[in-house]
């Protein structure tokens, strides 16, 4: 809705116009951006250098992978922990299917952390499937996985 996600608790029959942490309060890793905000920043902002690094066999068949990276002054990428949000340049990698195009694999790692943050490294990652909404056939995450490791070595998983 207006280019923000939204949330809703399993089962809860109904999606909310609020911030994730709004919903969740402080309850360990969480985190927005795995449905739309992160391909968003990759393939539609204009921001990321991409690098072809190759065709690979893959269990689902042969995909295309390529590296991206965003520099910070052209990052939208927000991080927060605790009461401290910071803006971070991201990088990564992202799959697509050789014969169809559609993406496979996103992931997004979190570039020259702030002190601030107290986070050794942040990383999303997505692994996406088709699906059939009605008439069209979409591409959503099939699963999403959020690591967030501390200064300490303490790691956060959602």
């Amino acid at each position: 809705m207006n280019g923000n996600e939204l949330f809703a608790w399993p089962g809860s029959g109904k999606f909310e116009d609020k911030k994730i942490g709004d919903i969740v309060g402080r309850a360990g890793a969480i985190g927005n951006g795995a449905f739309a905000l992160h391909a968003r920043a990759v393939f539609l902002s204009g921001a990321p250098r991409f690098e072809f690094e190759g065709e690979f066999d893959r269990p689902a068949g042969r995909v295309f992978r390529y590296h991206y990276s965003v520099p910070l002054l052209q990052s939208g990428y927000e991080i927060r922990t605790g009461e401290i949000s910071e803006k971070v340049g991201f990088s990564g990698y992202f799959e697509t299917d050789v014969k169809t195009l559609e993406p496979r694999v996103l992931e997004v790692r979190a570039d020259d952390i702030p002190p601030t943050l107290r986070l050794q490294s942040a990383s999303s990652r997505m692994a996406y499937h088709a699906v059939r909404i009605g008439e069209k056939q979409f591409s959503l995450p099939e699963t999403s996985e959020l690591v967030m490791v501390d200064l300490e070595g303490n790691e956060q998983r959602n």
